[in-house]
């Protein structure tokens, strides 16, 4: 959509999901094409130093993947969800089954870094409110 309503000349802001990595509308499209695209982004910029969990994401990234220089939405999206089930095993007790696992997740209250993840409220399983806009800048990347 982009390559094509920029080939157009429609200059119109577009503003897409967070799962829509940024790799992949610069696979699609040039560079000065990109640029002003907003992603929603359902976590804190992975790049940042700003927040605890990006700051521990980023000191897991350099623990276990140093050859990794460049950090993702989508990794730290992964980072979130691994230490959301890892908690939920962990209160499930020493001999964690799915049913032992759900109801933990359904009394996870948990604050990862100045993110919360909170499924206590909630049936429809969100379990974070977070959001923020990431605009492709002129180097490709995500300027929050």
């Amino acid at each position: 959509m982009v390559r094509d309503l920029r080939a157009i000349g429609d200059h119109t802001p577009i503003y897409s999901l967070s799962y829509v990595p940024t790799a992949a509308i610069l696979q699609k499209v040039p560079l000065k094409d990109a640029v002003g695209v907003a992603l929603a982004q359902v976590t804190p910029n992975p790049e940042t130093s700003s927040t605890q969990l990006s700051r521990d994401f980023r000191a897991a990234m350099d623990k276990y993947l140093p050859e990794v220089k460049t950090r993702s939405s989508m990794q730290i999206i992964g980072y979130v969800n691994a230490r959301v089930a890892g908690e939920a095993i962990r209160r499930a007790g020493s001999n964690p089954t799915p049913e032992k696992v759900h109801a933990a997740l359904r009394g996870l209250r948990v604050d990862l870094g100045g993110y919360p993840v909170d499924f206590t409220e909630t049936r429809n399983n969100v379990g974070a409110a977070f959001v923020d806009i990431g605009v492709v800048d002129s180097r490709g990347r995500l300027k929050y």
